[in-house]
Formats: C-alpha cells, structure tokens, sequence
C-alpha cells in the first residue's frame, strides 16, 4: 500500500497523516478513487503510460527515481496533497471553483473522457499557482472538450490520443514559458491545435459536417447520451444552476434497431439499406426516461411519436421535428440530422482567436512498413508510438531500446528466445541480442543485452525485423520526427512514388513515348522497369531469355527506375549472347560517357540518369513532373542509343 510507503518509515507520520492523507483520501479524493488518482498523478508526471494494474509498483519507481538517494518522502506526500486540491473536481464538483468550471468537468466524466485528465490537472495547477484565472481555466477546459467532441465524431483513430495528451502541456509551453500569462495562455493551447500538420490537429467544422451524416453514434452509448443531452439542454457558457446528467435518461431509436413489416412499408424500397446505414446515426435518435424507451422497443412510429411527445416532455428540441409527421421516412431522417447538426456545430464552435506569435515545434509523423523509408536519414526522431502508447526519445537508439523493453515485457518468451539464439536481423555473425553478465551493450532486462551503434535506417530496420519477429505488423510502429530536420527529398513516401512512376509509365506507353505493360514486364517495386522502341532494336538477340528480378524475359536490356536510389539506369545484361554487344560497348566508354563502374558479373548500367526528387516532390502536379523528367531521360538515352547504333555499324 502507498500509505505503508510515504508514511511508516517516517518518523513524523502521525503529523503527515493528519495533515495529507488522512484530508486526502477522506475528502479530497474519497478511498475508491486513490487509486485512478494516483494514476494520472503519475501520468502527469512522467508523460508516458504505465500499467494501471501495478499504480503503486510505478510511484514507488517514480519516487525512487526523483529522491537521489535522499528520503524525502514527506516532500512527495505534500506534492501528492497539493494535486489532489485540484483533482478532487474531477471527481465530483467542487465548491474551490465556480458553476461553469463544474459543469465542464461533469462533460467530460459524461463523456467518459479521462485521456485529458493529465493535461488538465497541469492547468488546474497553473489556475491554483496564480498563472491563470479561472475565467481562463474554463476556456481552456471547454476547447478540449470541444476537440474531443469533434476528433470522436470524425472517428480519429483513438491509439494516439492517450500519448498526444500526455504530451500536450510540454509540447506547448515548452517553448512559450514568457507567453503563459492569462490570454496568451489559451492563445497558446488553441494556436498548437489548430495549427498541428498531423492527424491530432482540431479538425474543422467542415470535417465535423461531413462526418456527422453517417457516423454511428450509438455505436458508443454514453458519448452518444452526452451529445444529445447537450444538444438538448444546451452548455458553457450559459449553463444550468442546478446540474442534470444523463444518468436517468436512456436513448431511442426513432427508427428501430429491428425493422418490422411497417416500418419497411414506411421506408420504401430501401428499406434495408437505409435502415443499415442510418439506424444508429444523430438524425435517427432521441432521448426518453428509462421508463418510457422500455415500452417502446420496435413500435411504429405512430405509437413512439406519442410516447416521445406526452406532455411533460423533458426532451422538446429532440423531438420537435417528428411532431407533425405522419411517418418517419429517409427525407424526415436527413431533415431532422440537419437540424440538429447544426445546433451540435453551434454548441462546439471554435471562437476567434489571434494566433500570431506562437512557433512550435513541426512535426512529422512516419508509420513504419517493412520496406524502410528514406525519410529517416537524418532527421531527428523525438517520439515514437506502439500499442496506443507514446514514447519520448533522443534518437534511434534510444527507440530500438525502449522498444527491446516493451517487447521483453509483452512477449517475454520470444525475446528470450531471440536472446538465447544470440540475435541477429542481419545475415552474419555479430549478436545483437543475447544473453551476457558483462558490463557491455545496453541492459534491456532479465541479463539480456541490446547492441547498438547504428544509422537511422539501420535502427529502424532492426525495430521492424524485432516486431515481426514477434509476430506484430510494422504499421504499429508510428516514429515522430521533428519537420525541420527531414530532408525534402525524403517526404515522397515509396508507395506514392512507385504509384506516380507507374501511371506515368502507363500514360506515356498510351501517347507512344515509350513502351511499358505491367502485365508483361518485371514487377520489381524497387527497380521498375521499361522499355523504347530505340533500345530493343539496338539490344535485340535472337532468341534471347534474360533473367529480370527473378522472371525471365526476352529482353537483353532495360530502362530501369531505380526507385530507392533515385536514379534512371540502362541497364545491360552481361552474359554469353550479348558478350560481343558489350564489348564493343566496353570499348568505348570513354567517348560514350558511360559508367564503367556500375556493373558486376551479370548486368552493367551502363547508362545513369539522376533523378531530381526534389522537385517532384515541390511540384504542384506530380505526376506531370514525373513525365517531363522521363522525357529528358529518355531523350538522353536516345542520344547514347544513336551514338551506340553507330558504333556497332563499323564493328
């Protein structure tokens, strides 16, 4: 027990009990919530997740690991005091603050939204230190809300959300520390939302809009309560005195979830389909008392419609749109999600805000595959994502670290196994993990040693391998990289590329420029192949079968996209058949310009392009840049062809 920590090697404890923990678990925080108090204490704290299971096994780390070898306990028991003055109003109201600042955090226990929890505490304190006002505070609470409210709607994906929020406080004031005084302290917080270049910014009332239509509210009930109670009874900044919540209302499908005969007959003939794509979205449902929904279930809509709207109604603006109907169809259903759209959109609208002034660190988010991305050359990895969780680091072997650790910890037997096998993700001898009592490489647990000592790609690399070795898909792996160290060239992702180079290929093979069939041709990712009319006269020998990335072709030689490398080759098979070819090609490479070096024992590029990635990747049509640059190429390799067509007349 936590108690048994802070208090029973201490000399004063019978002083430190009354005077922190006994006001803090009777009062402040209640016996039932220390635990989920101590919890986001340490959340806050550390900005990284922990095992909920093992809370005081992970504040007795955190305190170790700030004590310096000095029992200062007294010292954390008084922070934990301090912090539990203000997370008592996450709990249940509190009469430290106003009715607003109460309402707002009955929201979000209604909306079950305890991932911002964190951060807000870290406002909290800079309300109870004098930084902020609590008119301030409540801005601040209520913009959160509205981003959570708008990030769920536009169903966001939730697995970075917990991570963002652990974040969030340092990643704004970080930088900010002489603009967090009163406005400019909102100012800071709405400028980094609204202004992020990934997947967490603030999306718009557009995005909002777009997804409200289908998006299956249902789908989580209490969120789904929470929207139509607010939609109904409305929020900050005008809010009720006296606070109701949602917990003695239920809600209705005005449209059932089981569709009767009549209800088909009211639909139409698409019955079906709208029944499935509408059933659980805002236009389709409503509020009632407990009572009343049990008594409805699948009636018509004659029957519910009276229920709904018996006099006494808590649930007027809800229900206002069904009054004069006389059945519920499809049109009815759009007109009435409409409405209330726009009363929702209304009720979490983003205020004007001036942002100018603020600069926060850019950041690139990178989701790993196994054909590793160029883009981790040199730029600088800050954070990286798994599991749902974030994770802050210096670099890349700070990653292949912490993540040897949470591997060790979720598939303990495979890394031991890795381990005992003296690990390699590349071919030959060297361990990179292993077993070993020396003082060598890093520790990562149980005795098992981590080797580091690599390039950023190397690094990833090795994460990659160590995840599916494990059996977990690399996209789980998210690597955040700060913008402005990335090079420009990097940021064209390979799947993007090779889909640009291969549409080009396919419109220029329809315009004649130059010949390409997928279908035909070798299928190579990394080196995508083509052909001119040119080059296959040249290169033709009879009867010839060529070997390409392991399918046999009749070609002597092709046009290669070096995709990795970014750079054009002609590339010339080096084998009996064309051995007077290239000789007499060998012979002149001097006057020919060719690469003398790019070539082994079976293939020579004996033409080399580069490629100006840069900009493709500025061009505001890719695609037209990608068929200008093959135009060049092409004219480049036309010219050589010529030259070589010329020399193989005099040999």
């Amino acid at each position: 027990m936590l108690t048994y920590y802070l208090l029973m090697s201490n000399s004063n404890q019978k002083t430190l009990y009354n005077t922190y923990w006994e006001p803090m678990q009777d009062i402040l925080i209640g016996e039932n919530n220390m635990e989920s108090f101590v919890n986001d204490y340490l959340l806050m704290k550390k900005c990284y997740s922990i095992n909920y299971n093992d809370v005081y096994k992970e504040y007795v780390l955190y305190a170790e690991g700030i004590n310096n070898g000095e029992d200062n306990r007294d010292i954390l028991l008084e922070d934990l005091h301090r912090v539990a003055t203000v997370y008592q109003a996450f709990i249940k109201e509190s009469d430290k603050y106003n009715a607003q600042t109460n309402m707002l955090m009955q929201e979000l226990r209604d909306m079950a939204q305890t991932t911002a929890y964190p951060f807000l505490m870290r406002v909290f304190l800079d309300k109870q230190d004098g930084i902020i006002d609590e008119e301030i505070l409540d801005k601040v609470i209520n913009l959160i809300i509205t981003y959570l409210v708008r990030r769920t709607i536009c169903r966001i994906p939730t697995n970075s959300l917990r991570g963002f929020m652990l974040n969030l406080y340092n990643r704004i004031f970080g930088k900010v520390e002489a603009n967090k005084q009163k406005d400019r302290y909102y100012a800071a917080i709405y400028a980094f939302l609204t202004t992020l270049t990934t997947r967490d910014v603030m999306p718009s009332e557009e995005l909002v809009s777009k997804n409200l239509k289908d998006y299956p509210l249902y789908k989580n009930v209490k969120f789904a309560t929470y929207i139509l109670y607010k939609i109904e009874n409305g929020r900050y900044p005008n809010p009720y005195t006296e606070f109701v919540t949602a917990k003695s209302v239920t809600v209705e499908h005005i449209m059932p979830q089981n569709l009767t005969e009549e209800w088909i007959k009211d639909l139409g003939e698409d019955a079906e389909s709208i029944h499935e794509l509408y059933v659980n979205t805002l236009g389709n449902l409503s509020l009632s008392s407990r009572f009343k929904n049990s008594s409805m279930s699948d009636d018509s809509f004659e029957d519910k419609k009276e229920i709904l709207l018996t006099d006494g109604s808590k649930f007027e603006v809800l229900n206002r749109s069904i009054k004069n109907l006389d059945k519920f169809t499809k049109d009815n259903l759009d007109d009435r999600e409409l409405e209330l759209e726009k009363i929702l959109l209304q009720k979490y609208k983003l205020p004007e805000v001036d942002v100018q002034g603020f600069r926060f660190d850019d950041v690139v988010e990178v989701v790993c595959d196994e054909d590793i991305n160029p883009i981790f050359k040199g730029a600088t990895a800050i954070e990286f994502r798994i599991y749902g969780q974030e994770y802050h680091i210096d670099g890349y072997s700070t990653l292949l670290v912490q993540l040897a650790k949470i591997l060790l910890r979720k598939y303990p037997e495979k890394i031991r196994e890795l381990a005992a096998s003296n690990y390699s993700p590349w071919a030959g001898e060297n361990k990179y993990i292993y077993y070993s009592d020396e003082d060598k490489d890093v520790d990562i647990g149980e005795g098992i040693k981590l080797h580091l000592g690599f390039s950023a790609m190397s690094a990833v690399e090795f994460a990659v391998k160590l995840l599916k070795e494990c059996g977990v898909d690399a996209d789980e792996l998210i690597i955040v990289l700060k913008a402005d160290t990335i090079n420009k060239a990097y940021t064209l992702k390979k799947k993007e590329k090779v889909s640009l180079i291969r549409k080009a290929l396919e419109e220029m093979n329809q315009d004649n420029q130059l010949i390409y069939d997928y279908e035909s041709m070798p299928k190579n990712d990394s080196y995508i192949k083509y052909q001119l009319e040119e080059l296959n006269v040249l290169f033709n020998t009879k009867d010839y079968k060529a070997s390409w990335d392991g399918e046999t072709f009749k070609d002597a030689s092709y046009i290669e996209w070096c995709v990795g490398g970014n750079v054009i080759y002609v590339t010339l098979k080096v084998v009996k058949s064309t051995k007077e070819i290239v000789d007499i090609v060998k012979n002149n490479i001097d006057s020919l310009g060719l690469n003398e070096y790019e070539n082994n024992t079976t293939w020579w590029h004996i033409i080399s392009i580069p490629v100006d990635l840069e900009r493709i990747v500025d061009a505001e049509d890719r695609l037209a840049e990608i068929k200008n640059q093959l135009v060049l190429a092409n004219d480049q390799i036309k010219d050589i062809i010529s030259k070589l067509s010329n020399l193989f007349v005099c040999n």
